[in-house]
């Protein structure tokens, strides 16, 4: 998610996978993929910035933690998991013992 403000300076967050395309009109004007259209302060260079950076702060990390189990971030399937989207890992040294027994 990423925060944005209002015209009116009420900062609210998106989720930035629903947007659809992005516009200077000459407000910078969001149109999400149910049409809904948001006006914001930020230009259109700053909500792009803000996009890749909120992007590469989620797929830089190959893991994440949820209710104390670890996860690998991925969106597509790898060889070590035999093709399931969310994998839970005990440990990061259990990938590499994964990584064995398929070799």
């Amino acid at each position: 998610m990423i925060k944005l403000t209002r015209l009116d300076g009420r900062e609210f967050l998106l989720n930035c996978d629903f947007i659809e395309y992005i516009e200077a009109m000459p407000d910078t004007m969001l149109t999400l993929r149910t049409e809904k259209k948001i006006i914001v302060k930020e230009s259109v260079n700053e909500v792009l910035n803000r996009i890749v950076e909120y992007k590469r702060s989620v797929y830089s990390n190959p893991f994440f933690t949820n209710a104390g189990k670890t996860f690998i971030n991925s969106d597509t399937p790898d060889l070590f998991f035999l093709n399931r989207n969310l994998k839970q890992v005990n440990d990061i040294h259990d990938l590499e013992e994964q990584e064995d027994d398929d070799n």
